[in-house]
């Protein structure tokens, strides 16, 4: 009367491959979007100076390297430069505006 209960089968599950070298193209591209999303929020968008730096160095690795993801690491680059921009019109709109 003893019965046996069969274990769950085996699955063979490959691991993900990932491209060596891609981590730099998608860091600076998350911290672009992260920067260019900041850069609308006032006082907060002062953060943003950190956050820019860092993906146009990523994005500069990514690039001078020939690494994998080169359209995430131009995209990197042009948001981290937008969000320097906006901040820029954000600030220069408000000291016109004080200014008269």
């Amino acid at each position: 009367m003893s019965q046996t209960i069969p274990g769950p089968a085996a699955t063979n599950v490959a691991a993900p491959t990932t491209r060596p070298g891609t981590g730099f193209a998608v860091t600076s591209m998350i911290l672009g979007i992260l920067a260019v999303l900041l850069s609308f929020v006032p006082f907060l968008n002062i953060g943003l100076w950190p956050l820019a730096i860092l993906a146009i160095v990523f994005s500069g690795i990514a690039l001078a390297k020939k690494y994998p993801g080169r359209g995430m690491a131009i995209t990197g680059l042009v948001t981290a430069l937008a969000s320097i921009v906006v901040f820029f019109l954000m600030y220069g709109g408000a000291a016109a505006t004080s200014a008269l």
